[in-house]
């Protein structure tokens, strides 16, 4: 189905980082927008999950986590799986030791290198575990054991293969059918 919009021009594009993300944008080929695709694969992977999840954990989306104690450092997953309980929390940001998983779709307009920094910035935070998605070349990473700003396992796969999450998270996850940008 055709978009109902044009794509904006990425000089055009504020990104929720300001005038950082406009240049970055400016500097790429790539609309800075998320695309059908990406909320695709957040909503597959949702979908694959949440009849799988352990009780008292529920995907949630548009959750951040804090990273430090100053409010202004956060980052906002695709998806994260929590305690049941953030349903009824009045805060706006997640503590890192509730989160159980992680998920980053790297977006059309970035590329896994540009999009790395978070890892770091998760990892510093202590989220235990770190999924991110690749659907420029239908890879994943996962990414497990933070320990001092770095995470010390990698597992990195390709769409088709099951994806081996650590307990209590169900397990394997499946890829297959994953979107894939361009294709």
């Amino acid at each position: 189905m055709p978009p109902s919009t044009p794509d904006p021009q990425p000089s055009d594009a504020l990104g929720a980082a300001g005038s950082g993300a406009r240049a970055s944008a400016a500097a790429s080929s790539r609309p800075p927008t998320r695309r059908g695709k990406h909320a695709g694969t957040v909503r597959l992977l949702r979908c694959r999950i949440e009849p799988i999840l352990p009780s008292g954990l529920a995907p949630y989306e548009v959750s951040s986590i804090a990273l430090s104690d100053d409010e202004h450092d956060y980052v906002t997953p695709d998806l994260a799986i929590l305690p049941v309980e953030w349903d009824e929390d009045e805060s706006w940001l997640v503590s890192p030791r509730d989160v159980a998983l992680a998920v980053e779709v790297i977006a059309y307009s970035e590329t896994p290198e540009s999009s790395g920094g978070n890892n770091g910035r998760y990892a510093r935070a202590g989220v235990e575990v770190l999924l991110v998605i690749d659907p420029g070349a239908g890879e994943w990473s996962l990414f497990t054991r933070p320990k001092d700003g770095v995470y010390q396992d990698r597992v990195d796969g390709v769409y088709g293969q099951l994806i081996e999450l650590p307990s209590p998270l169900p397990s394997p996850l499946g890829t297959s059918a994953l979107p894939i940008y361009g294709s």
